[in-house]
């Protein structure tokens, strides 16, 4: 177990918190006969199973994980996880998890986001497969609720391993982006296609499209069309320009690895799946640090998908793809590189997100003073261009 990145991420989790937000009152300790129940079917699961890991899901009080903590035999690790960090916090502060940092078997960790907690235990080497998974009768409903539900995704997701493809099997690729004129690092982003792409389609949010266009490797095929705060309406004149059966689209400020690109040829040959979803690395405040917690990662994006007849991108906002013919899956270890607090100042990401609120009929959308973070080099996979690891199936 990664027990650097699991405490790292949940000391910052924990440490957060939103200006002007109340804090949570600690939960209430289970009477002495539920604890007993819940220690005694947590310890016969442990010893049943012989399994050298034990992940609790959900903190409550802190009574059933200082218990474990005390019980469990000395070969066995625990891992606490929890999807209410401001509860943890109560919990923590009420003195609910003593042995916190006297039991180096015992590692908390905290966010809101089931996704991120899937995650983080595949980054530390935690098979689902190989641990024991219970859920903490503590648990307020609200968060049980999520916690039965990344039990599910656990051990019902199925994990893959994906090799590149031999060329002959390599399906052709239309690589595709919605794209402004002024946009920052335009050089950049078109910089990063591999010649072996069949296109690079580009929809200009403008009258017309630019009289000069960056070096690129790849075909170009472009048009122009105003966005009128509608995104779904602009993604779905994008595919329009696709002529590939696969299609990967990416926005102005998001580059991939480029040792990630002939990776994502072998996650097109998997015929099984039709569209994939990727983590996505924000970097902030600089290009050493990444945003996490709260829902801020791993942000995965549905990006790569079969073109088929029936797809369509819904919501004027956070536009979603709709029509996928076949199953979905997640790569755990290719991430979008996010770059856009690096390469645009804060009012203009206000004005972006001023046009997302426009576009979602007045939902808010603001910029925060301050993002918990953790050094890139915490949540950025390392460079494995050879194979991809996969999850399939079985999503929260």
């Amino acid at each position: 177990m990664n027990r650097e990145l699991l405490r790292a991420y949940g000391a910052e989790a924990l440490s957060f918190a939103w200006n002007g937000v109340a804090e949570a009152a600690p939960p209430a300790r289970p009477d002495a006969g539920a604890l007993d129940k819940a220690l005694a079917r947590c310890l016969r699961l442990a010893e049943k199973s012989g399994r050298r890991e034990f992940v609790l899901l959900g903190l409550g009080s802190g009574a059933l994980a200082s218990a474990l903590s005390a019980a469990l035999p000395e070969r066995v690790e625990l891992l606490v996880c929890t999807l209410d960090p401001a509860s943890a916090r109560a919990a923590l502060q009420a003195g609910g998890l003593p042995r916190l940092n006297l039991d180096p078997r015992l590692t908390l960790l905290a966010d809101t986001s089931p996704w991120a907690l899937l995650f983080l235990m595949d980054m530390a080497g935690i098979a689902p497969a190989a641990a024991v998974l219970a859920l903490n009768p503590e648990v307020a409903d609200a968060e049980r609720t999520e916690l039965a539900s990344l039990q599910r995704t656990l051990s019902a997701s199925r994990p893959l391993d994906v090799p590149p493809p031999a060329s002959e099997q390599a399906p052709a690729i239309s690589a595709a982006a919605i794209l402004r004129p002024d946009e920052p690092d335009l050089p950049g982003f078109f910089a990063q296609f591999p010649s072996w792409l069949a296109e690079l389609c580009v929809l200009w949010d403008a009258p017309s499209p630019p009289s000069e266009l960056p070096p690129c490797a790849v075909p170009l095929r472009q048009a122009a069309r105003l966005l009128e705060h509608d995104f779904s309406a602009q993604r779905q004149a994008m595919l329009g320009l696709c002529r590939s059966s696969w299609v990967l689209y990416l926005d102005a400020d998001e580059t991939l690895r480029p040792e990630d690109w002939p990776r994502i040829a072998g996650l097109a040959a998997q015929g099984q799946v039709a569209g994939w979803h990727f983590p996505r690395l924000t970097f902030y405040p600089d290009q050493d640090h990444c945003r996490m917690g709260l829902g801020l990662w791993p942000d995965l994006q549905l990006r790569l998908f079969r073109r088929t007849p029936g797809l369509s991108f819904a919501n004027p906002v956070h536009e979603r793809l709709t029509g996928l013919d076949g199953p979905e899956a997640v790569a755990l270890d290719l991430p979008i590189l996010h770059h856009t607090h690096l390469l645009k100042r804060p009012e203009a990401i206000r004005r972006k997100l001023a046009s997302f609120q426009l576009a979602g009929s007045g939902r808010g959308h603001t910029l925060s003073r301050d993002y918990p973070h953790l050094p890139r080099h915490l949540l950025e996979p390392p460079l494995k261009p050879e194979r991809t690891r996969a999850l399939l199936g079985g999503f929260l």
